[in-house]
């Protein structure tokens, strides 16, 4: 019921956060970030992509939930 759901939900952001903390590689750390959302929301699929303010580099990008041969086929999203 509720109380289930609502113990998991705190159980996924609790277990995010010891990652948040313990993680040192930034795509580790972002795929920890995108599977602990989709976690703790309860989707199928989850996708991040993080670029730097200035928008030098390569923006880091996670997709959860969909094959890698499918994801590689998905458009980059538009940020402005």
């Amino acid at each position: 019921g509720a109380l289930e759901a609502a113990q998991e939900r705190l159980s996924a952001l609790i277990e995010l956060n010891l990652r948040l903390v313990s993680e040192k590689d930034a795509q580790a750390l972002l795929a920890s970030v995108c599977q602990g959302a989709r976690r703790l929301i309860g989707a199928r699929f989850a996708a991040i992509e993080v670029r730097a303010k200035d928008g030098a580099g390569s923006p880091l990008t996670s997709i959860i939930g969909i094959p890698d041969e499918k994801a590689r086929h998905l458009a980059a999203p538009r940020m402005q």
